[in-house]
C-alpha cells in the first residue's frame, strides 16, 4: 500500500531517472480530500473517499493553512461526507482559524449558488449534525474581532457578508435568513438574538466597505481568507480613521434604533430586516414590511 508520505521521495526518484512529472501530480500542499467548489461541480463522493482511504491516504489536513476538507463538506452542505469524515476520526467540532462547520454552513445560506438553484430553502439540512455543533456554545463565535459582529463572527454574520458581497442590498436577505432559522432549528428563545446579529451585520455592510472587515472570510472554494484580527482583543473594536470613526458613530446609532424597531416589528421572519432598514413606523396589516416608496 502506497503511503502519501512517500510522494516527495517518489517524485525525486522519477525525476532522477530523467522523467518529467506532470503538473497535475505535483504536490501543492493540499490534502487529496480537498475538493471544495462553490458550485459543487467538483465534489468528493463517499466512493472516491473510500478508495483514497483504502489506498493509504490518511492525511486530511495537508500543509494548507487555509482549507479543511471536513469544513468544505459543511460549506457544500454535503452531510454524507461530513459523516464520513467523522467516521474516520475527525472531531465534529473541528475548526480552522476558529471557524466551525456552522460558520461554513451559514456562509452557504448567504450565497446558495446555482447547484441549489440560488435558493437557500433548497440547501440540504441534517438537523442531527447541526444540533451536534450547536450544543457546543464555543463553536458559535469565532475568535476574530470585527465590528460586523459582537464577540466574534457567527454563522449569521458570515451569511450576511456572503449575501451582500459584492454590493448587493438586503431586499431578499430575509428569505435566506428564514431558511437558516429553519435549517438550524432556531428556537423562539434564540430568534431575537439571531435577528439582532443579522441586523448588525447588515448595518456594517451599509456603513462600511468590504476592506473595513478585520475578520476572516470564507472564499469561493471554502478556503479561509485570514483577517487582520484573528485573536479577539476587545468585544467591539473601534476604528481609528476620522472618517471611519464618523461612520462608526452612525453605525452604532442606526443599530440601536434598528433593535428598538425590531422589538415592535410584527412582520414574519422573512420581512423583519427589510422592515427595520426601511422603517416607516408601521408594519402592513398583511404582515409584509412597509418600506420607503410604498403607497
Amino acid at each position: 500500500m502506497l503511503r502519501e508520505s512517500s510522494a516527495p521521495l517518489l517524485i525525486q526518484e522519477i525525476r532522477g531517472l530523467g522523467y518529467e512529472v506532470p503538473a497535475a501530480l505535483l504536490l501543492d500542499g493540499k490534502s487529496v480530500y480537498a475538493t471544495g467548489d462553490f458550485d459543487g461541480s467538483i465534489r468528493l463522493t463517499r466512493q472516491i473517499a473510500d478508495g483514497l482511504w483504502d489506498g493509504g491516504f490518511r492525511d486530511f489536513a495537508g500543509d494548507d493553512p487555509h482549507s479543511s476538507p471536513y469544513l468544505q463538506s459543511w460549506f457544500a452542505a454535503d452531510f454524507e461526507m461530513v459523516q464520513w469524515f467523522q467516521s474516520k476520526g475527525v472531531r465534529p467540532g473541528s475548526t480552522k482559524h476558529s471557524l466551525s462547520g456552522l460558520h461554513f454552513y451559514g456562509d452557504r445560506h448567504g450565497s446558495p449558488g446555482w447547484i441549489f438553484g440560488n435558493d437557500a430553502n433548497e440547501i440540504p439540512c441534517n438537523s442531527e449534525l447541526v444540533a451536534q455543533l450547536k450544543q457546543d456554545k464555543d463553536l458559535y463565535h469565532d475568535l476574530c474581532s470585527c465590528l460586523c459582529s459582537a464577540g466574534g463572527c457567527t454563522p449569521i454574520s458570515k451569511m450576511v457578508r456572503s449575501f451582500m458581497d459584492p454590493g448587493r442590498d438586503c431586499k431578499t436577505l430575509g428569505q435566506n435568513l428564514a431558511a437558516w432559522v429553519k435549517h438550524a432549528a432556531i428556537s423562539p428563545e434564540e430568534l431575537h438574538d439571531c435577528l439582532c446579529e443579522a441586523l448588525r451585520a447588515v448595518f456594517f455592510q451599509i456603513f462600511f466597505d468590504e476592506t473595513d472587515h478585520t475578520c476572516c472570510d470564507i472564499g469561493y472554494y471554502g478556503d479561509i481568507w485570514i483577517g487582520s484580527s484573528t485573536v479577539q482583543s476587545e468585544p467591539e473594536p473601534s476604528l481609528a480613521d476620522s472618517d471611519v470613526s464618523h461612520r462608526e458613530v452612525n453605525f452604532r446609532d442606526s443599530l440601536e434604533k434598528g433593535i428598538q424597531r425590531l422589538n415592535i416589528c410584527k412582520c414574519p421572519i422573512s420581512g423583519k430586516i427589510l422592515c427595520v432598514i426601511y422603517w416607516k413606523g408601521i408594519c402592513r396589516s398583511d404582515g409584509s414590511p412597509s418600506i420607503e416608496g410604498d403607497s
